[in-house]
């Protein structure tokens, strides 16, 4: 089993679209390679920057290819924990949000293993930004306290087949039900009652046969009188499509 980690202070420049202004910094590549089941791939931790990031409420990275330099195919993006292939927050990376500025986050990216004999990679595809502030229409606030336990009524939700449930919020635990196949809802932001978004901690998420998907997320403070949830929807507006390519990455 090959198991290097490589940090790489490459500067990448992503492609302008939208008047978009965003780099990304590959800043660590970590190559476990070997033909076991476990712990296996390569995963690229990058460093993103830009104007456009402080307003994106989600991200997620399309790939149209990806290959070694002896030609493997490792376009297929592996999922972390409850990732549902959808659009993910923006985090600010672990251990080092003090140190990073508003349009300044860290996305891992995970892809399968290269050939053993790989030294480089390349990959193309596109940054998908959700920007719903782009799209007002876009966005659906909803007050909890008059809402829960009611199935969210919308007209794109009806004609796309999507079913989101809200539960009332009990402590520090904010839930919802959500059924949602086209994946027309690209994420949900809980705020207290000026909009302001809530810290979160943990998130965990269970469905059953073909039901719902139940979720669960921890705020970092007790339910605030006046709470409401935002839902951000996918629209043609909503959502900025940055192209990505990353030439010559240098594997360990």
């Amino acid at each position: 089993m090959k198991h290097s980690i490589l940090t790489m202070l490459a500067l990448f420049t992503l492609g302008a679209a939208a008047s978009a202004d965003v780099k990304v910094n590959v800043a660590q590549i970590t190559d476990t390679r070997t033909t076991g089941d476990f712990f296996k791939g390569l995963e690229l931790t990058l460093n993103l920057s830009g104007q456009e990031l402080a307003e994106a409420k989600g991200m997620k990275i399309a790939i149209s290819e990806a290959k070694d330099d002896v030609g493997t195919d490792i376009s297929k993006i592996q999922k972390f924990g409850f990732d549902s292939g959808g659009f993910e927050p923006l985090e600010k990376g672990f251990g080092f949000s003090s140190d990073k500025k508003p349009g300044e986050f860290e996305h891992k990216l995970k892809l399968p293993n290269p050939a053993r004999a790989a030294k480089t990679a390349r990959i193309i595809g596109s940054l998908q930004l959700l920007v719903p502030s782009k799209d007002p229409a876009s966005v659906i606030t909803v007050d909890l306290a008059k809402s829960a336990g009611k199935p969210l009524e919308h007209p794109v939700l009806k004609s796309d087949g999507a079913t989101l449930t809200f539960d009332a919020p009990k402590g520090d635990d904010a839930s919802y039900k959500i059924q949602d196949a086209k994946g027309v809802i690209a994420a949900v932001e809980f705020c207290a009652a000026d909009g302001k978004a809530l810290e979160t901690g943990g998130k965990s998420s269970s469905s059953f046969g073909g039901g719902p998907k139940s979720v669960s997320i921890s705020l970092r403070q007790k339910a605030p009188s006046g709470m409401i949830a935002k839902v951000y929807l996918v629209t043609t507006k909503s959502v900025v499509n940055i192209p990505l390519k990353l030439e010559a990455i240098a594997l360990p």
